[in-house]
This record gives C-alpha cells, sequence and structure tokens, in this order.
C-alpha cells in the first residue's frame, strides 16, 4: 500500500486545463457527498490540483501520483503554499501502482493514457485498483506528441476485462466510457 493512503473512492489520471473542469465538476459534485478519495496522476500543477482539492470536499481527498521524485516534491511543495489540505503527492509509476486492488470507484485518464510507455500495463493496472462495476473514463484529443486512437483504446481496454459503455465527441477529441464487470 502507498504511504499515507488511506481510503477507497474516485481514482483520476490526467492533467487538467481550466476549460476541462466543467467535465470534472459533474463527477466530483456527485462524489462529495459520499466521501470519496481522488487519485490524479500525472499532476499538471498546484492550480488544477487545488481545483480538483475544492470539487471534493473537505471529506474527499486527492492523490496525485508522479512518476519523478523531484517533480513530486516540486508539486508537494506548491499544494503546501497554497493551502491545499486534502491533497497527497505521491512518486510512482502508473503501470506498476501500488495501491491495493479494488479501491477505486472511477478512474478518469485525461490526455495522459497516450502518453503512457506501457499503457496495456497501466490499463491492467487501472483495471485492478478499479472496484467491481468501477468506471474508467478516458478524454483523449489530437495534440502534439502522442494520440491514442480511440478503435486502439477501445481494443487495449477489453483486452484487459474492461467493457465500452459509452463514447463521445469526434474522431480527433473523445471521452470513451468503460466498465469494470462485477
Amino acid at each position: 500500500m502507498a504511504p499515507g493512503f488511506t481510503s477507497p473512492g474516485l481514482f483520476f489520471i490526467g492533467t487538467v486545463v481550466p476549460k476541462e473542469m466543467w467535465f470534472l465538476k459533474r463527477v466530483f459534485e456527485g462524489a462529495r457527498g459520499a466521501g470519496y478519495t481522488t487519485f490524479v496522476e500525472p499532476a499538471s500543477g498546484a492550480f488544477a490540483m487545488s481545483g480538483l482539492a475544492r470539487q471534493v470536499g473537505k471529506y474527499g481527498k486527492v492523490y496525485v501520483l508522479e512518476s519523478s521524485g523531484e517533480r513530486a516534491d516540486r508539486l508537494a511543495r506548491q499544494l503546501r503554499t497554497a493551502r491545499v489540505t486534502n491533497a497527497e503527492v505521491l512518486s510512482g509509476d502508473p503501470a506498476r501502482l501500488e495501491l491495493p486492488d479494488s479501491t477505486f470507484d472511477l478512474a478518469l485518464c485525461v490526455h495522459s493514457l497516450a502518453d503512457q510507455p506501457r499503457r496495456q500495463r497501466t490499463l491492467w493496472e487501472l483495471q485492478r485498483v478499479l472496484r467491481p462495476r468501477g468506471h474508467l473514463s478516458v478524454r483523449e484529443s489530437l495534440r502534439p506528441g502522442r494520440y491514442l486512437r480511440r478503435g486502439t483504446l477501445k481494443s487495449e481496454a477489453s483486452a484487459v476485462g474492461l467493457v465500452c459503455r459509452e463514447e463521445h465527441g469526434t474522431p480527433l477529441a473523445y471521452t470513451a466510457n468503460f466498465r469494470k464487470p462485477a
């Protein structure tokens, strides 16, 4: 188990920009009353993380996973300076999550899954830490660097046991939602 990891709830993997907060706000509003926690990877800075921490409310918690210890330390300092008390920064590899099985109700991957060098292993790890009937939502759009085609994602997610529930968007920018069977 990761140091300081305490309770189950939501799982988020990705970067967040202010224009995407509307998407996340709906998810967090539904989870806030239930006291869910949130796990975030990779971090996009203290501004976005403090926004997520506010969305989960005082009973939720944001866990941020950074692949680099140096970036994790920098983000932890920024969050302390911003007086964000319900966020914790962890360092590790998303393809080898040191977290218990069946922990999270929801995993959100926003513009990050395509950048994972071991994407299939990362998807397997996400499936492992999702609770039965847990959800994975992947947001992807065409951008410099890597782009994960929807068909490729659906095939890779299916290979680890996730079932596609719904899809939104265009071939250049989409959200695909999956569910872990019971």
